[in-house]
């Protein structure tokens, strides 16, 4: 597959708690709902461009964990390639996210993995990318890290 979206960015596993009400600090808040998801910014992007039709090659990394397989094969089943997804010895990026009925939310993150995404590893795959038609990046990522990645494509970033 000749890719033509290649994809840096945030790959996680979203936990999801539906609440009727936010916890106030000390308080335990049940949930009436629980839903484990696949995603991030960056996965979010790639699975939609796969889904339209690109050929997309994913870009950043995983923990050494169960999550990062359950990602891998979600991403891969889309048709997203992984093969320059690269496994860290650390936990894959988290979040968790409580949403109350009016659809409000609240979100922890724990970047895991996603914050090893830097300026040597953009230097390792840059090869790779400029083969693409076209960068996705998001803000889940380090911002230096986009900056520099940025620039080297001479784009602006303020």
């Amino acid at each position: 597959m000749n890719s033509n979206v290649a994809v840096d960015g945030n790959i996680n596993m979203d936990f999801v708690f539906e609440v009727n009400n936010f916890s106030k600090p000390g308080e335990t808040m049940r949930s009436y709902n629980f839903k484990r998801y696949s995603g991030g910014k960056g996965e979010n992007q790639a699975l939609t461009a796969s889904t339209l039709g690109a050929g997309v090659l994913m870009y950043g990394l995983l923990g050494n964990d169960k999550y990062a397989k359950e990602l891998t094969n979600i991403l891969e089943k889309t048709k997203v390639n992984m093969k320059s997804v690269e496994v860290r010895e650390c936990s894959t990026s988290l979040a968790f996210s409580s949403i109350d009925k009016e659809g409000e939310n609240q979100i922890i993150l724990v970047p895991g993995a996603n914050s090893f995404i830097d300026c040597h590893y953009i230097d390792k795959i840059f090869k790779d990318i400029i083969k693409s038609d076209m960068l996705l990046l998001e803000l889940e990522i380090p911002l230096n890290t986009i900056k520099y990645c940025s620039n080297k494509f001479l784009i602006k970033v303020q």
